[in-house]
């Protein structure tokens, strides 16, 4: 008889539990949150070993982690993850569950990056919160995670996140590349270890850096397609006083941005040898650029310049800068206003030495290309499309080089250039690294030859062994004592290498 009154209360007192979480299911779902949360904790306490309570409370915690995802009210939104974590609800049985505190926790981290100006030293609460915290790593909800922490600006604990995440999870596709739009997306692999180096600029421990700079060389050498990794490791190392292998890990970066301004600048700022610093700043000057993009390197280029004893040269630059800054309506920096000021401004003449300028360029670019030939060559095709130029050596070896800026429009067949290169493609494009026209003569590519012109009856003729083509041998008899410019060419049907007039008189 006890045992049937027994089982009778606590079948009613089942059903009254079961009535109750079902009201509390409506409250929550219909927004009630405050009245939900009474109600759950009054229920709770009654029933602190109840199974079903407990996945009631933890469904009104992840529904008021919703409600205050914001960086402004993190303290309750900890607070909610901290009573639910203590629930020790079991994952296997609760993913959704668990997957929906992550998403959560990314509409939190979401409202961080939009704000990129105040420090997120908050978030290392949660962090600490996150240890031992059971998570489903094959959701998207976990993998979203890392997407949205990464984007976080101003995160000094990002790398404290980034382990607790661990990146042995990421998968073989979140190292390669995305799309969207049609638009080349970065991968979340290249993003991560990005965000880390930009965080890790602005940490103090040596050790710590040291030992990413380790690991981030073997992802370098994995993925060499990631073009940014090589530039951050470098600037790591130098700020931890590493200067040599610092110069040497961001070798692979400059020479794909050789004609980037401020990969020489870079280099130049963070050697602490002046006459190492005078070449790398000589090449950042020389590079092409939009004058306002150049503002600051010139001026501090300028003032090094000035500094060294190379008054006239500085004066050339922080002259283009005044320039610069007066037709975008702004005054020079107070540096300049004071320096103009100086005695010696006004009676210095300003003179931008080019040789100077070009030798010690070359010095930069023997260290990022080791030792550059000079190659003169004779321009036989341009393709002005394509930016590619053809030409033939003195060694009469055939080649072509590509040039994609305006410069291309300055040359024209037959003109002879000096190339600067470590050598001549045999197949494919040379690299040359920069080029100028040759002012000099040049007889094993253009020559001059005086002699009798002997016509043929196609209508064109012979200098000794030059071919005069019709056009140029119609204006004079046979047997004229004439004078040829000619150039080193190739005949395609033939196979052979001659000389042809490109000029008579």
């Amino acid at each position: 008889m006890l045992c049937s009154i027994l089982a009778h209360e606590s079948s009613t007192f089942a059903a009254e539990n079961m009535k109750t979480i079902a009201d509390i299911a409506h409250l929550r779902q219909s927004g009630q949150l405050d009245e939900a949360l009474a109600k759950v904790e009054i229920l709770r306490e009654a029933n602190p070993r109840d199974y079903s309570v407990a996945c009631c409370a933890a469904w009104v915690y992840v529904s008021l982690m919703k409600q205050n995802a914001r960086y402004s009210r993190c303290d309750l939104f900890y607070d909610y993850l901290q009573k639910l974590k203590a629930l020790n609800l079991p994952i296997d049985r609760e993913t959704i569950l668990y997957d929906n505190v992550l998403w959560a926790i990314r509409q939190l981290l979401a409202d961080c990056s939009q704000d990129a100006d105040s420090i997120k030293d908050g978030l290392a609460t949660l962090i600490e919160i996150l240890q031992d915290f059971p998570v489903n790593t094959a959701g998207e909800a976990y993998r979203s995670l890392l997407s949205t922490a990464i984007k976080i600006k101003n995160w000094p604990t990002l790398p404290e996140f980034v382990d607790w995440w661990n990146l042995d999870n990421l998968r073989a596709q979140d190292y390669k590349k995305t799309e969207y739009n049609g638009v080349a997306l970065m991968s979340v692999a290249e993003a991560t270890y990005n965000a880390l180096c930009r965080c890790l600029l602005v940490c103090d421990d040596e050790d710590k850096i040291l030992d990413f700079t380790k690991m981030l060389s073997l992802v370098i050498a994995a993925h060499p397609e990631y073009q940014y990794l090589p530039y951050y490791n470098a600037k790591l190392l130098f700020k931890i006083g590493k200067i040599e292998q610092a110069m040497e890990a961001l070798k692979p970066f400059a020479r794909k941005k050789a004609s980037d301004f401020w990969v020489w600048q870079l280099l130049g700022d963070e050697v602490n040898d002046d006459a190492e610093k005078m070449k790398f700043y000589c090449k950042a000057a020389l590079c092409k650029g939009k004058d306002e993009m150049l503002v600051k390197m010139r001026e501090q280029v300028g003032l090094y310049l000035i500094q060294h004893g190379k008054r006239e040269m500085g004066k050339c630059l922080i002259e283009k800068v005044i320039d610069t800054r007066r037709m975008i309506n702004k005054a020079p920096s107070y540096t300049i206003q004071d320096l103009i000021r100086e005695p010696w401004w006004n009676a210095t003449q300003a003179n931008w030495d080019k040789e100077f300028a070009q030798e010690q360029a070359a010095l930069a670019e023997e260290f990022l290309f080791g030792k550059l030939n000079t190659y003169e060559v004779l321009v036989t095709y341009v393709n002005t499309q394509k930016g590619a130029i053809s030409f033939l050596t003195e060694q009469r070896q055939e080649g072509f080089f590509m040039e994609r800026s305006k410069r291309i429009h300055s040359i024209k067949k037959n003109d002879i250039l000096r190339l600067h290169a470590q050598e001549i493609s045999q197949s494919g494009s040379t690299k040359v690294r920069r080029w100028e026209v040759s002012g000099e003569p040049n007889e094993q590519l253009c020559k001059t030859v005086t002699g009798i012109l002997r016509k043929c009856k196609g209508g064109y003729g012979f200098v000794d062994k030059v071919f005069v083509n019709a056009a140029l041998a119609n204006a004079y008899d046979d047997a004229a004592m004439v004078e040829v410019k000619a150039v080193l060419s190739y005949d395609r049907k033939k196979g052979t290498l001659g000389w042809s007039a490109i000029a008579i008189k």
